[in-house]
């Protein structure tokens, strides 16, 4: 039984004989005492890596260089790279928060940013269809065309850790289609790039909480997991 009193704004932590809120699968609780969302995380993290170590098993296959194949992978280590984000926020990092958000680095702008990186990746348990485009680009998405993917040359060439990495592009564009928001534009340029992003959180740090890329950017160098892909070329 429960021996914590529990708290009264969340009705599943008064119960002494409820586990994890009522929700074993995606939590855990090892004390009996407490669950939040960095249990959660840890789970999720688990089944991602379970998955990425099964992919690996089939790297030699020629299956491997499909789109599809490619996209599925990156999506995986994708959701490493959403869940680096949100424990480097909900563990205080300012100056990654200011370098890539901007100021002021307070509670009300960390959690906010940390809630929509977990907008990105609920997006990313979606069964994503993805397909290859000839354009000389990482890759692209529509917002009305939800769940679907276009891969470019840049994707194919890209690293699977580190900046402008496969999973990266893959956080820019289910950045668009999560919080429903386009590349944003500063001075008459739109603001790609690692440069471009951490100008745009000094300048115009609003506008950085919309711009896909300084989603990328602060989940590529807060990167907890390394590139499980990096056995698929």
């Amino acid at each position: 039984m429960d021996t914590r009193e529990g708290n009264g704004f969340d009705p599943t932590t008064l119960h002494k004989y409820l586990y994890a809120g009522s929700d074993p699968v995606d939590r855990r609780d090892p004390s009996g005492h407490d669950f939040d969302l960095g249990d959660v995380l840890v789970t999720a993290a688990a089944a991602v890596t379970i998955a990425a170590i099964a992919i690996l098993t089939f790297s030699q296959n020629s299956i491997s260089q499909s789109p599809q194949f490619q996209g599925v992978e990156a999506q995986n280590d994708a959701k490493l790279l959403a869940i680096s984000a949100i424990n480097t926020l909900q563990n205080g990092s300012t100056w990654g928060f200011v370098q890539y958000f901007g100021m002021p680095a307070n509670t009300d702008r960390t959690q906010r940013i940390a809630n929509n990186y977990l907008l990105i990746l609920n997006y990313l348990q979606h069964d994503i269809t993805f397909a290859s485009s000839n354009a000389n680009e990482y890759a692209h998405c529509f917002l009305n065309q939800p769940d679907r993917i276009w891969l470019g040359k840049l994707f194919y060439s890209a690293p699977w850790s580190g900046i402008d990495s496969k999973p990266g592009a893959l956080i820019h564009e289910v950045t668009h289609l999560a919080l429903q928001t386009v590349d944003q534009q500063w001075g008459g340029v739109t603001m790609y790039g690692q440069q471009n992003a951490m100008t745009l959180a000094d300048q115009a740090p609003s506008q950085a909480e919309a711009n896909p890329d300084n989603y990328e950017y602060f989940a590529e160098t807060n990167n907890m997991y390394g590139g499980w892909g990096s056995g698929v070329q």
